[in-house]
């Protein structure tokens, strides 16, 4: 069968144009062609079709072949254009290809009309390839630097606003302690505590997003953590929704912080549990996967390796290109109002870059959606270990250990204060390390325990431990802080065996880390 060929030839004479498409249908072409002999019918053609080839003559009445290759190569840069004509000189000839033009056949041979056209139409297509590729590419990275900038930000209010965040609910948590549920005041302390408690968890989602999020990443298997969360999952989702769950075999181990891989999968089936309807489906499904460089090609942020797959599907309604488009977005949502806060799925986007995996995502209107997330293979000598037990918590009071409080924030400082005093502890307060450090020298007993923020302007919170230590050796420490975990990684304080305690807390974290950290 012959293949359709949509040619524009420039050419004055028409039985010279009858002889070219005799040629190109004995090489087992069906052209399709529009014959021009000005520029003014060049110019409209190229404008008004999208054209496969483009055959020229070379010298025609008040025209040639030079001001044509110069029109095609500016209206359609990528339009092959080969130059057919009569004797003409080397010079002339060398002057048209210069300009752009692909080949030059002379009329009197052309049996190497279809070879050179075959040869430019694959080349054609290589090019129209690989600059979509291209195009793919840099929409990739214009994305990725969007996001990134996007990041940045929520990361640089986050210390600022959780610190905030910890004034108000210590102190509201205080009050509590100190007005019975039926006096006044008790229900509006309380709308404050929760409504503290909501900001937080719109504060970490945003630093899940931003990919600044503290975490305590572990070798696991993915499997057991879905199936660790599937109970939870279907009250999630609703008894209504049919959830189905198909674990690959032979999973390799990744590395990634347990509770993140909880946040991934309750994000998604949210999602998709408000794009089905009561007879819906959501299916969640785990595989072992080997990219290679052609699959990673047209994929920025991908590198070939071995990946564990992760899948969230539903067969709800879909998304257009519009919504397809932004979905990643803090904030985009299109739910109504009061529904949804819009970080559901940049939260999912920031853990899995933040643990070096990737995300792509399948969905058409009417058609459902697949989510697919690739976390590295991360294989270590040993068996995988099991997660840490989490540490019972607490409020148990303490019984009149004594505290290094250091915090350069005045307010926080205070509220973190009365709760420590509060709970039966007794409490240094310093304001800056170096009137740690004095309050050390001159403390006659025994200190039990360092609280001390992380980044503050003289000593940072390591630091200052190493120095307290040298006056008090059997000293515990525990860390707080508001900043990003960019910024505490840097001080070193996420290995194994630190005690750290996120901001904003409340008075329950408070005490139970305290205490967890005092029995250690």
């Amino acid at each position: 069968m012959a293949e359709e060929l949509k040619v524009l030839l420039i050419e004055d004479a028409e039985d010279d144009a009858l002889l070219i498409l005799r040629a190109l249908r004995k090489g087992g072409y069906e052209p399709r062609h529009q014959r021009v002999d000005s520029e003014a019918a060049l110019r409209q053609a190229l404008n008004e079709e999208s054209w496969d080839l483009v055959l020229s003559d070379y010298a025609m009445p008040g025209f040639d072949g030079l001001k044509a290759v110069e029109i095609v190569h500016y209206l359609q840069p990528e339009l092959p254009f080969i130059l057919v004509s009569g004797a003409v000189g080397e010079e002339a000839a060398t002057e048209v290809m210069r300009r752009g033009a692909r080949d030059y056949i002379m009329k009197e041979k052309l049996t190497r009309l279809v070879p050179a056209v075959q040869r430019e139409l694959a080349e054609s297509r290589e090019r129209k390839r690989r600059r979509k590729i291209e195009e793919s590419l840099q929409a990739q990275l214009n994305q990725a630097q969007k996001m990134e900038a996007i990041g940045t930000l929520a990361g640089g209010v986050a210390h600022d606003f959780n610190n905030l965040l910890t004034v108000i609910k210590g102190y509201a948590e205080i009050a509590l302690l100190e007005i019975k549920p039926d006096q006044p005041g008790h229900a509006e302390l309380q709308g404050i505590t929760q409504a503290a408690q909501r900001s937080a968890e719109l504060t970490r989602q945003l630093l899940a997003f931003a990919r600044k999020q503290a975490v305590k990443p572990q070798q696991l298997d993915l499997n057991q953590a879905v199936e660790d969360m599937l109970k939870m999952l279907q009250r999630l989702i609703g008894e209504d929704i049919e959830l189905s769950w198909q674990p690959g075999a032979d999973l390799w181990p990744v590395r990634i912080d347990p509770g993140q891989v909880d946040q991934i999968l309750a994000n998604l089936c949210v999602n998709a549990r408000d794009a089905v309807d009561d007879q819906g489906r959501i299916g969640i499904a785990t595989a072992n996967m080997v990219l290679d460089e052609d699959y990673c090609a047209p994929h920025a942020d991908i590198t070939p390796g071995e990946y564990v797959q992760l899948s969230v599907s539903d067969n709800g309604s879909g998304m257009d290109a519009a919504t397809r488009k932004r979905i990643f977005e803090p904030f985009f949502t299109t739910k109504a109002v009061g529904q949804g806060s819009g970080l559901g799925l940049a939260t999912v986007y920031g853990i899995v870059k933040q643990n070096e995996g990737f995300i792509n995502f399948y969905s058409e209107p009417s058609q459902g959606s697949i989510f697919r997330i690739y976390l590295p293979r991360r294989d270590q000598e040993g068996a995988i270990p099991a997660p840490e037990a989490s540490p019972e918590t607490s409020g148990t009071p303490g019984n009149g250990e004594t505290i290094l409080l250091v915090e350069d924030e005045e307010t926080i400082l205070e509220v973190t204060s009365k709760i420590l005093e509060g709970l039966g502890y007794q409490v240094l307060a310093a304001p800056t390390p170096h009137r740690a450090l004095e309050m050390a020298r001159q403390q006659a007993g025994e200190i039990d325990l360092l609280l001390s923020d992380v980044v503050m302007p003289e000593l940072n919170g390591q630091e200052l431990a190493h120095k307290v230590r040298e006056i008090q050796p059997d000293l515990r420490c525990l860390f707080m802080s508001g900043y990003t975990a960019d910024v505490i990684s840097h001080n070193g304080l996420l290995g194994d065996g630190v005690n750290f305690l996120q901001k904003p807390f409340s008075l329950h974290d408070l005490a139970a880390k305290v205490n967890a950290t005092l029995a250690q």
